[in-house]
């Protein structure tokens, strides 16, 4: 892998300065070994299908192409979607550049792409706010074999959880503590929504939050499990407790109760989101 980064370090997009780069590269790389581990057992003689939502500046997908073409040689489409026409055709031509002709850019919101071929891996790394929502909507609709996201900004999240509990609101009374909150809640309610679906979900940690504070993974894999109804009855408590219902739920048409379906709040990522995504040059959630 040494070799590999020496060489990515090179052919990304640079973000802002010299340190944004090498920790936007460990992010990178870090992402890029839960792929590996997860495909590697995939017969090398058919092709693999990613698609890299709300792709941004394209770090992890132009990793991909140049790992799975250089250090480990297998036959991969990418496909990359972002709702930024500028960043897509930017991207086209650097790809273009290096070569490599199995990247393929989608100019859209991710919930209008379609695709001409069977999904194994449909990832996102710090696509912005229900961005995530629609890559793990997308990642179940394609029957993906695997889903992979990092969060970004959470601000729906944010904005819209309310606790029930007097000793939670003693914490979310604090900006700070609350974020971090909603952002354990939103990826365990996006969790079990997974897993009522037929995954296999954990979550773990990416990166050194040195990194990035945004360094939580959630890992699903399918295995066409049968509904399990703890999970429904968890994903309910978890919307009662936060008085909000995810936008994965929406997606997924998840009809929460009466009273949780008054909790949806509007979803939407402001101007002033300060997301690692809009560091990079994104503009809009896709």
């Amino acid at each position: 892998m040494a070799w590999f980064t020496e060489h990515l370090n090179l052919a990304l997009p640079a973000p802002r300065g010299y340190a944004d780069k090498q920790r936007k590269l460990e992010q990178v790389v870090a992402f890029l070994e839960v792929i590996q581990a997860e495909v590697r057992r995939y017969s090398r003689r058919h092709p693999l299908t990613f698609v890299d939502c709300g792709a941004g500046n394209c770090h992890l997908s132009l990793a991909a192409a140049l790992y799975f073409t250089n250090a480990e040689p297998r036959p991969v489409e990418i496909h990359c979607v972002d709702n930024n026409v500028a960043l897509m055709a930017k991207h086209r031509d650097v790809a273009d550049a290096l070569g490599l002709g199995n990247m393929h850019f989608h100019a859209c919101d991710i919930g209008q792409l379609t695709l001409p071929a069977p999904v194994d891996v449909v990832m996102a790394l710090h696509a912005c706010d229900v961005a995530t929502d629609k890559a793990m909507h997308l990642g179940v609709q394609t029957h993906a074999r695997h889903i992979l996201t990092v969060a970004c900004c959470q601000q729906s999240l944010v904005k819209s959880i309310r606790s029930n509990a007097a000793s939670t609101t003693a914490i979310t009374r604090h900006h700070l503590f609350k974020e971090r909150l909603a952002y354990m809640a939103g990826d365990a309610m996006r969790a079990l929504l997974l897993e009522m679906q037929g995954y296999e979900v954990d979550i773990i940690e990416l990166v050194s939050s040195r990194a990035t504070d945004k360094n939580t993974l959630v890992r699903a894999r399918r295995r066409n499990r049968p509904p399990n109804p703890a999970h429904a009855e968890a994903l309910a408590s978890l919307m009662a407790s936060f008085r909000t219902v995810p936008a994965l739920a929406d997606y997924l048409g998840h009809q929460p109760t009466g009273r949780q379906r008054s909790f949806a709040r509007a979803r939407r990522c402001t101007p002033a989101c300060s997301c690692e995504r809009h560091d990079v040059g994104h503009v809009s959630a896709s």
